[in-house]
């Protein structure tokens, strides 16, 4: 992973986290605390079910926020390669 991967990761987890805080904490807890989904709940008191749930739609969420983010890359590598010809 480059640097500037971890930096998009980190803001769009980031603007999750002000869009929903609980769903934005539970992916830092986590992928970046390697927290267990019970350790989670536990600390949150709901149910594991309920963890996953939130937290594989909380990866949507990212890998959404990430996408655009390729899709751009994708155009500016294009409008480069054309320019420079």
């Amino acid at each position: 992973m480059t640097d500037d991967q971890a930096l998009a990761i980190d803001g769009a987890v980031a603007r999750l986290t002000k869009r929903d805080a609980q769903m934005g904490d539970f992916i830092w807890l986590y992928f970046g605390a390697k927290y267990p989904a019970l350790r989670i709940a536990r600390l949150a008191g709901i149910s594991e079910a309920k963890v996953r749930e939130l937290v594989r739609a909380g990866a949507a969420w990212v890998d959404a926020a990430l996408e655009g983010l390729r899709g751009r890359e994708e155009e500016s590598v294009r409008v480069g390669r054309v320019a420079c010809v």
